[in-house]
């Protein structure tokens, strides 16, 4: 939860495992030039983030209850990357899913999909991290 303009950010602390912070942006910037978008201005409330992607072996567990389906295992043929079983060791990252695949699976462990500008303002290098600053201030 944000206080937006009174520079209050309410976050769990302890962070659950496994979770990254991305902090709110006022006003951000995003768009993608390449197809002559003019950058949005968006406000981003703070969100918390899965600090890796999701492994083969979390995925199949969701394929395994019925809720997802199972990854598409023609894809590394079709595009050339080699076998499929190179792709599908447990901790690996789950690859040759849909968009619908990843809400489903999303959804099964009660998480979302990141919006566009989440996933921009998640990626920026300039991204504010304040759990180093409180970090520092807790040792």
């Amino acid at each position: 939860q944000d206080c937006w303009g009174s520079g209050i950010v309410f976050y769990p602390d302890p962070l659950p495992a496994g979770m990254t912070y991305v902090a709110g942006v006022t006003g951000m910037e995003y768009g993608d030039l390449r197809f002559a978008e003019a950058p949005e201005r968006v406000d981003l409330a703070p969100f918390l983030l899965d600090e890796r992607e999701v492994t083969n072996e979390e995925y199949f567990k969701c394929v395994s209850a019925g809720v997802c389906r199972p990854h598409d295992k023609s894809s590394a043929r079709v595009n050339k990357v080699g076998e499929d079983r190179s792709f599908r060791k447990p901790k690996q990252p789950i690859s040759a899913i849909s968009w619908d695949d990843s809400l489903a699976y999303c959804k099964w462990v009660g998480k979302r999909l990141p919006t566009e500008a989440g996933e921009a303002a998640a990626a920026a290098p300039e991204r504010p991290q304040p759990f180093a600053a409180l970090a520092k201030l807790k040792r």
